[in-house]
């Protein structure tokens, strides 16, 4: 099952990869197969992550959903467009700074809806401008996790930066 699943989130739809945010009102539709100074992670790798040990994993939603992957923190403020220097990148920045006692190697997992979702792709792209070494693109997101049958959870109340 994950083997077909990771077919499914390695669908080329032939976008190339890009380092500049996609602006908030485009951000549905196809994504790059990959992401700069990012790497792109599947179902199973997650999986495997996760199972050895979430503590040094930090999983971010990107999507304003109520349901999320077991132990995501909120991060759907940073999925939006706008530009490295906005005060989007700002308040991501101090949050990040917080969650990750300012540890830019720490591992970043960042999903959102699906292979045709760009809010996590933005989100990651952010994360990797402030610094951060160890970024992970889900590209698969929020999809790929429920066709694997993959227990969800519920999302925070609010989002930090809302």
């Amino acid at each position: 099952m994950l083997d077909q699943m990771a077919q499914f989130e390695r669908q080329d739809f032939g976008v190339a990869p890009t380092s500049r945010l996609r602006p908030s009102d485009q951000l549905g539709g196809p994504t790059p197969t990959s992401i700069p100074g990012g790497r792109v992670i599947t179902t199973a790798e997650l999986l495997s992550l996760l199972q050895r040990g979430q503590g040094q994993v930090m999983l971010l939603h990107a999507h304003g959903s109520m349901q999320h992957l077991p132990g995501a923190i909120a991060g759907a403020p940073a999925a939006q467009g706008g530009s490295f220097d906005d005060e989007v990148q700002r308040g991501f920045g101090q949050y990040l700074r917080q969650a990750t006692g300012g540890d830019l190697s720490r591992m970043l997992v960042l999903y959102c809806g699906g292979v045709q979702c760009w809010g996590s792709y933005n989100a990651a792209l952010r994360a990797i401008r402030l610094g951060y070494r160890n970024v992970h693109w889900y590209r698969g997101g929020l999809q790929a996790w429920q066709e694997a049958g993959l227990p969800l959870g519920q999302a925070d109340a609010q989002a930090p930066g809302r």
